[in-house]
């Protein structure tokens, strides 16, 4: 589950560094990460670095608001700006649309914009081309030697590009999502292709890669769904994980016979050197249903059966050692494969979305099973872990829901966030004595296991790993556990700094229930969808409540907060549906995202003067919900924060609030906003057609 608190509370204090001038970045919690990167500034909307020289380097660009003109500052805090890493204005995440042009000083000895179209002087640099350029077709200015990471990111209308001579380098992502491109020349100049490079450039009907090409990126021309044959040159040495992943029309992958590193056997793509020999490309466009991997085969590269839908059965050969990253993704139609001895690791989503396979042979000799190896193979009924491996990923069995048991052996110290996720045929397991950790919601809606024993190895459990179990009546840890104990059913963790409340099985029948004087943190999700209980007593030692705790109590009907709770986190009490009254202590600052999201019965509520941010959704579809006091210490009032409360008909904004999301109060029919002349909020209303009465701004402290 995500934890937005941080994330929001990183961004108001950048707002407040954009409004109030220039600053650096501060957070104490990303220290570690600070120590092993470069300082990064932020001033005005720019975000940046200093070099060795003491010049700056812009890596990252916040607009206030939206603009069609980005100007490149000449300084920054007094430091020249000297460069600029990739292109910071192309995944500007609201404005993706918005710029038609960049502008600098014609004295910039650094860059320069021709046609409105931005370049770095030193390197001869196309940095960005503006996504809002309505023009169809573009010519690079020769003399132009790189087109940068992302250059062209998102630049629709772009149906032809002339490269020149000049060019040697073609970024990652430089053409990404170029939906209209349909024809390129790359010219014999070019030695190396980037990453993604052209990924989702659907219209591209052909490419020619000219000799001197030597390097193509991994997923270079990813889900060109017009590209129907392609050549590669003798002069490619090395080539990346399926640059032709999900071309679902490419009939033709042309390599000359006596190609020194790449060869086609019956149409399939393979890559060789004196070290490996990697299956890079099965082509969709092949209709076989059976395909045995060729003898002399090392390894299968990631994404090289990618989406292949028709293909029932694969046999690999014995002596692959690998299997890469989403290798088989998406072969829907896969029911039979076996894995042989020698395989040591396989890649994260090897087998994500095989939804026909059945069972599944694990050889000894794998020591790594990557994240969501086996996500949402829906008809997997079982599968053995082999002794050797380590650890169980993230998502490794999500939505597994046919798998009935599953032996973890002796060797595994781990079983990752969401690993056995919606394993509802699952009735039980055993956790060995070598697991330390168990991740956030690892057994999440496994509705059938019924008991569980969690070994005295367990030292680090994460968010309710057992939420959502409807039918799990027994959670058993031994008397003298070092980190674990039940009382009443109820699971918790204990160390020296805190007492968790971790789980409250759902097949407690209380309709009331007490924490623990001692317990000092409710944990995530730790009684969601506890549809029975209508009241919860929280003792005054609680600091804090995680996100999701109480989401979906349906009987839930009042709950009082203690002071000394910090922030109501994401969907803390979404869909609390008869919850009617809540208290808020001065202690909380902030409301999160969607924390009171769908509580229907929700009559009123008191908003303490310590709050200074309520999140995206916070109450919307609070139907009962009638008026609102915000007070003077919010800034910021998020996205839908009160979307379809259809009963609202008064909120009253102070003049603290600097900051409302477009559709904050959407679906509103009943509303009149009570606001201050000349205020943020008097300017939202009249740009919204949201009816208000206002007073006048009256200054206290100077009156």
């Amino acid at each position: 589950m995500k934890r937005r608190f941080l994330r929001l509370i990183a961004l108001s204090l950048m707002i407040i560094m954009v409004l109030c001038g220039c600053g650096k970045k501060d957070d104490a919690a990303n220290q570690a990460e600070v120590d092993a990167a470069p300082t990064e500034y932020v001033c005005g909307e720019f975000t940046y670095i200093l070099l060795e020289d003491g010049t700056a380097e812009i890596v990252g660009y916040s607009p206030i608001e939206s603009t069609y003109q980005i100007t490149i500052p000449d300084e920054l805090d007094g430091h020249v700006v000297s460069s600029i890493a990739g292109n910071p204005f192309a995944l500007i995440e609201g404005w993706l649309f918005s710029v038609k042009e960049f502008i600098v000083s014609p004295e910039n000895p650094y860059f320069a914009v021709i046609d409105g179209v931005l370049f770095s002087k030193a390197d001869k640099r196309l940095i960005a081309f503006p996504t809002r350029a309505s023009v169809h077709e573009y010519s690079i200015p020769e003399g132009i030697q790189i087109i940068g990471d992302e250059a062209f990111y998102y630049c629709a209308s772009l149906k032809s590009i002339v490269i020149p001579g000049s060019v040697t380098y073609i970024g990652d992502a430089a053409f990404t999502d170029c939906d209209s491109l349909e024809s390129i020349v790359i010219p014999g100049s070019v030695t190396s292709i980037g990453d993604e490079a052209f990924r989702y450039c659907e219209s591209l009907q052909s490419i020619t890669i000219p000799d001197g090409v030597t390097s193509i990126g991994d997923y270079a021309f990813y889900y060109c769904d017009s590209l129907q044959s392609i050549t590669i040159p003798d002069s490619v040495t090395t080539i990346g994980a399926n640059p032709f992943a999900n071309c679902k029309n490419l009939t033709e992958i042309i390599v000359a016979p006596n190609h020194p590193c790449l060869e086609i056997k019956d149409h399939v793509l393979f890559y060789k050197s004196e070290a490996e020999m990697r299956l890079v490309t099965y082509p969709l466009t092949l209709s076989a249903t059976e395909y045995s991997i060729p003898a002399g085969v090392t390894s299968i590269g990631s994404y090289a059966f990618y989406n292949c839908e028709s293909l029932q059965s694969i046999a690999i050969p014995d002596g692959v050692t690998s299997i890469g990253d989403r290798a088989f993704c998406g072969c829907e139609a896969l029911t039979d494969i076996s894995i042989p001895d020698g395989v040591t690791s396989i890649g994260d989503k090897a087998f994500y979305r095989c939804r026909k396979l059945t069972n599944i042979s694990i050889p000894d000799s794998v020591t790594s099973i990557g994240d969501a190896v086996f996500y949402e193979c829906v008809a997997l009924e079982s599968i053995t872990i082999p002794d050797g491996v380590t650890s169980i990923g993230d998502e490794a069995f999500y939505d597994c829901r046919k798998l009935e048991s599953i032996t973890i052996p002796n060797s595994i110290t781990s079983i990752g966030d969401l690993a056995f996720n919606n394993c509802r045929s699952l009735q039980s397991i055993t956790i060995p004595n070598s697991v330390t950790s168990i991740g956030d919601d690892a057994f999440l809606s496994c509705s059938s296991l019924q008991s569980i024993t969690i070994p005295d190895s367990v030292t680090t459990i994460g968010a309710n790993p057992f939420g959502n179990c409807k039918n799990l009546t027994e959670i058993i840890v031994a008397p003298k556990h070092p980190c674990l104990e039940v009382k009443d059913g109820v699971l918790f963790y204990k160390n020296k700094k805190e007492m968790r409340l971790v789980t409250y099985p759902l097949t407690l029948s209380a309709t009331e229930y007490s924490i623990p004087a001692d317990v000092t943190s409710i944990g995530s999700a730790a009684f969601w969808n506890c549809d029975v209980l209508q009241s919860v007593n929280i003792p005054d030692s609680v600091a804090s409540i995680g996100d999701w705790a109480f989401a979906y109590c349906g009987s839930l009907q009042g709950i009082s907060i203690p002071n000394g709770v910090a922030s109501i986190e994401e969907n803390t009490f979404g869909a609390c549906i008869s919850l009617q009254s809540i208290n808020i202590p001065d202690s909380v600052a902030l409301i999160g995202d969607s924390a009171f999201n769908g509580c229907k019965s929700l009559q009123s509520i008191n908003i303490p003067d310590s709050v200074a941010l309520i999140g995206n959704s916070a109450f919307i579809g609070c139907d009962s919900l009638q008026s609102v006091t915000i007070p003077n210490s919010v800034t910021s009032i998020g996205e839908t924060a009160f979307r379809y409360c259809d009963s609202l008909q008064s909120v009253t904004i102070p003049n603290s609030v600097t900051s409302i999301g477009d559709w904050a109060f959407f679906d509103c029919p009943s509303l009149t906003l009570s606001v201050t002349e000349g205020s943020y909020a008097e300017t939202y209303a009249i740009r919204k057609s949201i009816p208000y009465t206002s007073a006048p701004y009256i200054d206290w402290l100077n009156d």
